[in-house]
């Protein structure tokens, strides 16, 4: 599926991110963390942590010029995704019965950076 493709969008926002970050080292591209002193220290995040940010910090995505959709599939997207990407026959029973198991995606995650989109699901 497109999981390949979504991977290198987010490798390369971070990877931007990551030279705005060597050139700036500023306080609004880091993370505050806390250390086990009781004091503060600010960090760059890591690239997974980087991936959480822009998914659940709408506007810290928009910042990196990356815009994340996510919303759940209608019953139709289910059935259309079960009958592609499953190798079960067309036969009703099989496909709802396909459809509810917990491997079956509930989500589509639409990802668009640098004029770049990309559909995965969860």
């Amino acid at each position: 599926m497109n999981n390949e493709k979504y991977n290198q969008l987010i490798d390369k926002a971070y990877q931007d991110y990551s030279l705005d970050y060597e050139k700036d080292n500023s306080i609004g591209l880091s993370l505050l963390v806390a250390r086990m002193d009781g004091k503060s220290t600010y960090r760059k995040p890591d690239r997974e942590m980087f991936e959480a940010m822009i998914r659940h910090d709408e506007s810290f995505a928009k910042m990196r010029g990356v815009n994340i959709n996510s919303r759940e599939m209608t019953w139709e997207e289910t059935v259309q995704w079960v009958m592609r990407y499953t190798d079960v026959e067309l036969e009703n029973l099989y496909i709802v019965e396909e459809a509810h198991k917990p491997t079956t995606p509930r989500k589509i995650v639409q990802i668009e950076y640098q004029n770049e989109k990309v559909e995965v699901y969860e």
